[in-house]
Parts: C-alpha cells; sequence; structure tokens
C-alpha cells in the first residue's frame, strides 16, 4: 500500500483509498503512522480485526 509521508493533497489520500483500498499517512513532525483503510474493500484480505467496543468507523462517501 503507498505510504504518504509529509504534506499531500486530500485528493491524492482519496483517489489511493479507491484505487488500492488503503494508504499509509506520515504527517511532518509527527510521531505517529496511520494507516487508512476501506474495511468493506480490503478488511478482510489485509487480516483486520473487528473494531473496539465503542469505535465506530465512518463513511467518506467515496
Amino acid at each position: 500500500m503507498p505510504l504518504e509521508v509529509g504534506y499531500t493533497l486530500p485528493s491524492r489520500t482519496a483517489a489511493y483509498l479507491m484505487v488500492q483500498g488503503a494508504v499509509v499517512r506520515w504527517a511532518y513532525d509527527d510521531n505517529e503512522i496511520c494507516l487508512l483503510l476501506d474495511l468493506s474493500r480490503v478488511g478482510e484480505m489485509a487480516g483486520a480485526r473487528p473494531l473496539p467496543a465503542g469505535i465506530e468507523p465512518f463513511n467518506l462517501g467515496l
């Protein structure tokens, strides 16, 4: 899956999600790396576990 480092356009992140089903983001000066998954497309293939209780996925409407 693609890794975006630093500043990127939101449209590029959305394109990766639509085409690849996932993208990794690492913002400048941040200690965390964020994994964004389209669970409806790649959740089972990626071996994703169910979300913890109280955590709800959200839909970007893409």
